[in-house]
């Protein structure tokens, strides 16, 4: 449990009458101070911490181990049942915790299933679910994103430090109304909102600080559109490189490639035939192209730690799942360039290009064509709209994109004619139609 989680003790009535004095006292002491700590005061955390140490050694009288150079953890082991008659030994529990409080957390659950914690803020539940949730899907963008979105709609919200078990249905829909309404958010914002909200209580209701996934009970039908800003639809021309313009860019890209021999050029040029996430693109290898049977392998992409900005290539795409993408004969044009000299396919002087070396030479390209800069985002979405035009099966779009719902894939496809040519072809329809005047 995370360090500023608060347990609030319930006590049964039979439970309470079997307990001495001296644990009653120490839990209502250990309940009034995080309490306490839960509004704001962080001056008794030393002392709830030794509040909790007598707590667990009334009935524990283990070894307690600090973390060590090879565990980095704090830990002991609570016998939980009688010794046994094969091996003649102790039935224990191993209790662990990241700090010395989330041991004794967890060491008080065991040693006094009674007492179990029933309640906790909503701020403290969503840092332990947040990192608990993390360590399961190790993905430091979900991380990050889970708390971008957090703070931005519930930091400072006097929500935050209310027990998960005093809010009824009723105040937190009203809650998430006043969210809504105050930030202005948008239906898919409220949906992105929601998710950790009702993931946040699915938590809960695992861990026994409420009984019910209250959150995910509240349903804002189409009799509240009126509380939702409109969203701004995306277009064509901000989303995906035209025809003119993708051809345009091809020939920039091959003019200056021919002068400066940059593989980050060529790696955007690539990504207009395989429409790989650019993550995916600067950690492929050449074991990764299958020359055979005309297949690229997808199974790495590069990550950017948020604390030192550093990159590296990990075993796994963004959806964890594997795919193969077709090898395209212009695809195979652009690999017969490039040395086989290295490990992974798009280098520089020996080291592998990173995403932001493929954003920047994408950026000065474009800018010095007199071109729009779109992202290397854009490029997939171009990708996945030509194919789309020639007829493509969209679910067939989907798997090369490595999408897991269809519905994604569907927003990635746009017209690839400007303004101009749409207009030419609606006249040429009409005209055909007899319909033109």
């Amino acid at each position: 449990m995370h360090k500023n989680a608060n347990i609030i003790f319930t006590i049964g009535d039979s439970a309470f009458k079997n307990e001495t004095a001296e644990i009653k006292k120490l839990v209502d002491a250990i309940r009034g101070l995080e309490a306490l700590r839960a509004g704001g005061n962080f001056d008794y955390a030393e002392k709830i911490l030794e509040l909790k140490r007598e707590l667990v050694s009334l009935r524990h009288k283990g070894k307690i181990t600090p973390p060590t150079a090879k565990v980095n953890r704090w830990s002991t082991h609570i016998k939980i049942g009688a010794r046994s008659t094969i091996g003649g030994k102790d039935a224990r529990k191993q209790v662990r915790g990241k700090n010395e409080e989330e041991m004794l957390n967890e060491a008080i659950k065991t040693l006094y299933p009674c007492f179990c914690p029933t309640n906790i803020t909503i701020k403290a539940l969503f840092e332990e679910w947040n990192s608990k949730d993390v360590a399961r899907h190790p993905s430091k963008n979900s991380y990050k994103r889970y708390n971008q979105i957090y703070q931005k709609y519930m930091a400072g919200n006097p929500l935050e430090k209310m027990y998960i078990s005093d809010i009824s249905e009723k105040f937190l829909k009203d809650e998430y109304i006043s969210i809504i309404q105050n930030c202005n958010l948008t239906r898919k914002a409220w949906y992105n909102f929601k998710s950790i909200m009702n993931r946040m209580y699915l938590f809960a209701v695992d861990n026994k600080y409420c009984a019910d996934n209250t959150s995910k009970n509240i349903k804002l039908g189409q009799e509240y559109s009126h509380i939702f800003q409109q969203a701004k639809k995306k277009t064509a021309e901000t989303e995906i490189y035209f025809k003119k313009e993708t051809s345009n860019l091809i020939t920039a890209i091959d003019r200056k490639y021919a002068s400066t021999g940059d593989n980050a050029l060529l790696a955007i040029k690539f990504d207009f035939y395989t429409g790989l996430r650019v993550g995916e693109l600067v950690a492929l290898k050449w074991e990764d192209i299958h020359w055979n049977s005309g297949k690229i392998h997808i199974r790495c992409e590069e990550v950017r730690s948020q604390k030192d900005k550093s990159t590296k290539v990990v075993p796994h795409t963004k959806s964890y799942e594997e795919r193969n993408v077709d090898l395209l004969p212009e695809a195979v044009k652009i690999l017969k360039l490039i040395p086989k000299d290295d490990e992974y396919i798009f280098t520089k002087n020996g080291e592998r290009i990173t995403a932001r070396q493929v954003t920047h030479a994408l950026k000065k390209v474009t800018t010095e064509n007199n071109i729009k800069y779109k992202s290397p985002h854009k490029i997939r979405k171009t990708y996945a709209s030509y194919l789309n035009a020639e007829g493509i099966q969209i679910t067939y779009i989907r798997d090369l994109l490595g999408h897991r719902y269809l519905s994604t894939t569907i927003s990635y496809l746009y017209s690839l004619d400007d303004d101009i040519e749409t207009i030419e072809k609606m006249r040429k329809a009409l005209s055909v139609s007899g319909i033109e005047g």
